[in-house]
């Protein structure tokens, strides 16, 4: 079993004066910061900025997060949203219900002190507002409309200059465009007030006449319409089979066995759903 995420950390994180470097991170963080010419095996460091210059408020619209159960999130989560549909089943409460602990992997890899790419604390200072929009396992059309509803709502009665960042990491295949326009419209809003909305592009390119992005939210992407659309990549760079693209794909970040919070510990995990969270 792997070290504890804090141990890691805190042995590993040393700040210079515009960077800081986790030792022993995971491979898939390597990658991100892997520089031009260098060979990714010879690599023991993930090195990252510190002079932020924004700090975002991060909403995950998902099926939770345990937060008491990881050290990757060591500063907590500083707001919950629940849906009535969460409500009426008394799932309001601060946990990931989904079984393959989804919502705390994308989260993880977004912020999480060890696997995460944005790290949420340099020293004293939090770098980022954490926002849990919580639904139903599998979320329904309405909870989906529900979420950005209430994030479209969050940011404006905010009333700060924290730019919003949106992790969606569902897709729907066969969507009744009509509905599904009052949720563009939310988007829109959502872009009108400085913020940005990351996708997944899909994990199905494996299914016959599935090659490419055929899923919304990602079907919206447009020069006029800048959804971030992830897919995935392999630590060596190499598009795996099941990650949809590259039409409507904006950036491809690792997806194949990246290592995030789930239960009981840190493991592997794979999709564009990952990809979305760094």
């Amino acid at each position: 079993m792997m070290n504890s995420p804090k141990s890691k950390f805190a042995d590993g994180l040393q700040q210079g004066p515009s960077e800081a470097r986790q030792r022993s991170p995971p491979e898939d963080l390597k990658v991100v910061s892997w520089a031009p010419n260098q060979v990714l095996a010879n690599l023991r460091d993930y090195v990252y900025d510190t002079q932020w210059r924004i700090k975002p408020v991060v909403y995950i619209i998902d099926s939770g997060v345990d937060t008491t159960s990881h050290q990757d999130f060591q500063l907590g989560i500083d707001k919950w949203l629940y849906s009535p549909n969460v409500k009426a089943k008394r799932r309001d409460t601060p946990t990931d219900d989904n079984p393959n602990s989804h919502g705390s992997c994308v989260l993880s890899k977004a912020i999480g002190t060890y696997s995460g790419v944005y790290k949420n604390r340099i020293g004293r200072t939090k770098n980022s507002e954490v926002v849990i929009v919580k639904f139903d396992r599998r979320p329904s059309f309405g909870e989906i409309l529900w979420a950005f509803s209430i994030i479209n709502t969050d940011i404006r009665d905010s009333r700060t200059a924290q730019p919003a960042v949106d992790t969606f990491p569902w897709t729907a295949y066969n969507a009744d465009p009509i509905p599904w326009s009052i949720i563009k419209t939310y988007f829109e809003q959502i872009f009108d007030q400085g913020g940005t909305i990351i996708v997944p592009s899909g994990n199905n390119a494996t299914t016959p006449g599935r090659q490419d992005v055929d899923t919304l939210p990602a079907l919206w992407e447009s020069p006029v319409f800048p959804l971030v659309v992830v897919g995935a990549v392999n630590n060596i760079g190499s598009i795996p089979v099941f990650s949809q693209g590259p039409t409507h794909v904006t950036v491809w970040a690792p997806g194949v066995d990246v290592q995030c919070a789930k239960r009981y510990g840190i493991r592997g995990g794979s999709g564009t759903s990952h990809s979305s969270g760094m």
